[in-house]
């Protein structure tokens, strides 16, 4: 599926994954230019494990967050990356930095 940039810079609604291994995640706002908000109400789960990969499929990071924290993204520079959620399986998102 191919992003639209000019769509998602107007558009700053938060993005909803929904899932039935990892249920409802919540990422806000895309684009981002600092702080990546993660919010989940309906897991059982404390934490989960993200990583961010760039385009050509690398990862860059991998985080451990817990209910009430964020991704950072100021060590990241302007571009597009892929978010992905990791569990028994993978769900994937692309996310914009600003």
């Amino acid at each position: 599926m191919l992003f639209d940039q000019n769509e998602y810079e107007a558009n700053s609604a938060p993005i909803q994954l929904e899932s039935a291994v990892n249920g409802n995640l919540v990422f806000y706002p895309n684009p981002v230019e600092y702080e990546l908000n993660v919010n989940w109400e309906e897991l059982s789960s404390q934490s989960i494990v993200v990583e961010i990969r760039n385009m050509y499929s690398e990862v860059l990071s991998i985080q451990l967050l817990r209910k009430g924290d964020y991704l950072s993204m100021t060590s990241l520079p302007p571009g597009r990356y892929l978010l992905t959620v990791v569990g028994s399986e993978e769900e994937t998102m692309s996310i914009i930095k600003r």
